[in-house]
């Protein structure tokens, strides 16, 4: 069941003149506004919005003698709660909205039939859409977890997949363009680049409070990049990430294809060549899968050597052939990652695993 980003309300801050009954004050004294963007799924102006909030928490930062680091951490925390989530997608948690009516389906007594038939075919919730300005994930919400508590009852292995740090930008790529001058333009980029990958580090962490939810992220590049250059309490708040996704294993899907269509620089390289990444995740001992993104829409070719392998397995097939998987452990460890975090349908009670191959 995919949830797409977009028709939402990125936080902003607030103008002086802003009526206050449109201003929420955080308790580190920023003010924000939420207005819905005129489109829903234009990324320009909520990446504007998103580097605007990252600069008024550096000017609370240092008007409070707090550190940037503890501020960020703070605010990216209060996104996954309720009350941010509530402002930032409206469509999703207001009256009438979508939440509501998957509740109905789930909780009515006139929608048996079309219930049943969600519990027998659905196995997760999917969080997808470009995310550049939109780093938020409302899954954290109290009212979706209800939600993925009804399917787990009866589905042990249901799941959250959330689309997250494909090609966030940051300066060493992405000063060109904007309207400051490149040096201020390159500090703002770095100060909305931290923040993005908080919010979705927060969020992930959030989730996977629930040790036995089966959790798994969509592309995850940005959580092998490279660190170098940017704020000390950000690299640590990175390594306690990267356990996190090791000892869950949460994996990250990585799609090699589709990074290399898209992706006009690497995360994982700071001479910002279009790479293949997979090597730095195994590097990094985190765990990944390798996926696909958009067969039939990406050119996947059959292998050249073995004319059989297709889709993923030509995926596997081209790593393991110029050398990013090197050795049959890191196969299998892939594979274990991959058996661990599946969202499948749940078997008979009889079953031991509760899931079905």
């Amino acid at each position: 069941m995919g949830f797409k980003r977009g028709d939402c309300c990125p936080p902003d801050v607030a103008p002086n003149d802003a009526p206050s009954d449109d201003v929420v004050t955080l308790k580190d004294g920023l003010r924000l506004t939420f207005k819905p963007l005129r489109i829903a799924s234009d990324t320009t102006e909520a990446y504007e919005r998103l580097k605007r909030v990252a600069k008024a928490l550096a000017v609370h930062a240092k008007s409070s003698g707090r550190s940037v680091d503890d501020i960020a951490a703070s605010y990216a925390g209060w996104l996954c709660k309720d009350e941010a989530l509530n402002r930032i997608f409206p469509t999703l948690f207001g009256s009438g909205g979508l939440v509501e009516k998957v509740e109905q389906v789930l909780k009515s007594g006139s929608h048996t039939r079309l219930r049943k038939i969600w519990t027998s075919l659905v196995v997760g919730l999917d969080l997808f859409g470009d995310e550049v300005g939109f780093p938020y994930c409302p899954f954290t919400h109290s009212r979706f977890r209800a939600i993925v508590s009804f399917f787990r009852h009866t589905n042990p292995r249901f799941g959250i997949r959330v689309h997250a740090g494909e090609n966030v930008p940051r300066p060493t790529s992405a000063v060109a363009g904007f309207s400051e001058q490149e040096g201020t333009a390159a500090k703002v980029i770095g100060q909305a680049y931290e923040l993005h990958v908080r919010i979705l580090m927060a969020s992930i962490s959030d989730l996977a409070k629930d040790a036995q939810l089966p959790l798994r992220i969509g592309h995850g590049v940005v959580f092998a990049a490279d660190t170098s250059g940017l704020s000390d309490g950000f690299v640590a708040a990175m390594e306690s990430f990267r356990n996190l996704l090791k000892d869950g294993p949460i994996p990250c899907e990585l799609n090699p294809t589709s990074n290399r269509m898209l992706l006009l620089d690497s995360h994982a390289a700071p001479d910002r060549r279009n790479i293949r990444t997979l090597s730095k995740f195994l590097s990094l001992g985190l765990p990944v899968v390798l996926c696909t993104d958009d067969d039939g829409v990406w050119p996947i070719p059959a292998c050249g050597v073995h004319r059989r392998h297709r889709s993923v397995a030509y995926e596997y097939c081209h790593a393991i052939l110029h050398g990013e998987i090197t050795d049959v452990d890191k196969l299998k460890r892939m594979f274990r990652d991959t058996m661990a975090s599946r969202f499948v349908l749940a078997k008979s009670k009889g079953d031991n695993n509760g899931t079905s191959e």
